[in-house]
Formats: C-alpha cells, structure tokens, sequence
C-alpha cells in the first residue's frame, strides 16, 4: 500500500498535539474483526497534519520545508515562484510526487474543505505565515517567502 490518503479521524490518537515525527503504526483488523495486527502503509505527513487542521478547525496549515516556496519549473532556467494562488490554479501544474506534490495536495485539501489559508515554505519565515499579509485573506496556498525571491 502507497501513500493513502488518511481516512479516518486521527483526533482519539493525536488528543491535542501529534508532533511530526510521531511513528504512525498502521494496523488493520483480522477478518472476524477482533485483533488488530500491522500492515504494510506509507502515511504521509503532510496529509496527515492536513486531516489533523481539518478536524482541529485550525486558522491557517503551516507546511514548513526547506525552500521558500512552492516553484514552478523547479530546476530550470525559467523557475519561478508561485506567491499566492488557490487550489483551483495548483490543480493547473505538477508537482514531483516525492517532492513538493504531497505538501500541495495536502494544502489545497487544507484549502478546499475549511474556506482557510495553507502556506508552504520555509522554516525562516513561519512568523510571516501566521501574520497574513494585507491583501491575503482570501482561501488558497500561498507561499510568503516567493515575493522576496522574485528575480
């Protein structure tokens, strides 16, 4: 099984808090459906801390990573940041799968569902991520750090 999309409520295991490098153990129920034992699953992150703001009905989803924002033609001479879109225009592009893919699907899902802002960006500029900049009430993904790597 490869990066499933979390179904079901994480909230009885996370009580308030699940810090990211939590170990996530997936299990399943025998066919009686009394014992539990583990299977195979990748549980991807981003999708689990999405899910995770989704049920807390939190303000805004932080994803944090080591660029300062989302790119467009990552690597190439005509690479560009992407500033402040929605969900709808991240639908538009493609994002590498074991990369940037999985931090914008889980912001845009962030997005859909809650009407709220998901940023994806650096570390450095969490405190711009959670103080909105004028103008960006709007839902959608943005990412605060491309304006001020804009050539």
């Amino acid at each position: 099984m490869s990066n499933p999309a979390p179904g079901k409520s994480l909230l009885p295991l996370a009580h308030n808090y699940l810090p990211p490098d939590t170990l996530l153990l997936p299990v399943a129920r025998n066919g009686e459906g009394k014992d539990l034992h583990g299977v195979e699953a990748v549980i991807d992150k981003d999708l689990c801390s999405s899910l995770l703001a989704r049920e807390q009905h939190a303000d805004v989803l932080v994803i944090a990573t080591d660029v300062a924002a989302v790119y467009l033609d990552w690597g190439q001479p005509t690479q560009r940041p992407l500033c402040k879109v929605t969900p709808q225009e991240l639908s538009e592009h493609t994002f590498a799968a074991g990369s940037m893919g999985p931090k914008v699907e889980a912001a845009q899902a962030f997005a859909l569902a809650t009407g709220r802002r998901a940023v994806i960006g650096s570390l450095e500029q969490i405190y711009a991520f959670v103080v909105c900049p004028k103008g960006s009430s709007n839902p959608g993904t943005e990412s605060p750090g491309a304006q001020r790597n804009r050539k």
